[in-house]
């Protein structure tokens, strides 16, 4: 009776033993996993990221050459004289514009409230929401600005016996983003209504 109430605790001794076993090859087996998953999901962001970087800087340089060429002292002539180059300009600037909104979806899937083990890839996530954000509207605060501008030359024409036609504004078809819903909206900025100096700037040096 002993030795079979012994063999039963050996029994279930080792049972639980190998139970055990399993449990812990079976968690190591699932932490390895899920580390190679993590492993690759970080080599993706890396490589979207700089994909989208990419992207980011040729944004930037149209929007440089509108600041210097559209933006930068404006006046009611310059308005008038630079209008084809400013559409096309603008026009190349919302076609670097889509092809971030192409690259976002990838890295938002990978980065947007997600928490890497590694400081580097976090920061690339980080740049990527609030870059993102501010380039979307930056694009929309300097289409308003340059529409204001419009705005005012067209009432100003239309005040003038003049027979040059009236210059179009730039269709703007989306919202300021909050992407990371901060309600910080980087890039969005008031339109002040300082085109009131062109009209003087053009009537002193008539």
């Amino acid at each position: 009776m002993k030795k079979r109430k012994r063999r039963i605790v050996l029994i279930l001794a080792f049972a639980f033993i190998v139970l055990v076993l399993f449990i812990v090859i079976y968690v190591i087996i699932s932490y390895t996993g899920d580390q190679s998953k993590t492993k690759k999901k970080m080599e993706e962001v890396e490589s979207l990221y700089e994909v989208y970087q990419q992207d980011l800087k040729s944004l930037e340089q149209v929007q440089e050459s509108i600041y210097d060429t559209v933006l930068k002292e404006v006046t009611y002539q310059s308005l008038k004289e630079g209008d084809e180059t400013a559409k096309s300009l603008f026009q190349d600037y919302l076609t670097k514009l889509d092809q971030l909104k192409k690259d976002a979806p990838s890295l938002e899937d990978k980065c947007m409230n997600v928490l890497y083990p590694e400081v580097e890839v976090n920061n690339k996530c980080e740049d990527f929401i609030l870059s993102y954000e501010e380039a979307t509207n930056t694009y929309i605060t300097d289409v308003k600005r340059y529409n204001k501008y419009i705005e005012e030359y067209n009432k100003w024409l239309q005040s003038t016996s003049s027979s040059d036609p009236l210059l179009e504004k730039i269709t703007l078809e989306m919202e300021y983003l909050d992407y990371n819903g901060d309600r910080e909206y980087l890039g969005k900025e008031e339109i002040i209504d300082d085109v009131g100096e062109l009209e003087n700037e053009e009537t002193n040096e008539s």
